[in-house]
């Protein structure tokens, strides 16, 4: 989470092709802003740990960790079940 209570997913690639291709390490970076965040948690309800004392955005983060591998499985879950977020790119991670 951002200082602003966004939800910030964040890839990135220190393979030898980043290098070859762009001369450096890169990444990419979802975020998802607080007021679309609801939205993840009406979706993922029922993966949500049922734990009074875990923080909404604690499990929501377990949640993630348990359902998706990686960036590429949450970018697409987002873009299928029609979440808001913002995509950035960084050539220079």
């Amino acid at each position: 989470m951002d200082e602003k209570g966004a939800l910030v997913v964040e890839f990135f690639d220190y393979s030898k092709d980043a290098h070859n291709h762009f001369g450096n390490d890169i990444a990419y970076s979802i975020c998802v802003s607080p007021q679309a965040k609801n939205r993840l948690f009406d979706l993922l309800a029922d993966a949500l740990p049922d734990d009074p004392l875990i923080e909404a955005d604690d499990a929501l983060l377990r949640a993630l960790q348990g359902l998706f591998a990686n960036y590429f499985d949450i970018l697409g879950f987002l873009e299928a079940n029609s979440v808001p977020f913002t995509k950035s790119y960084d050539p220079w991670a």
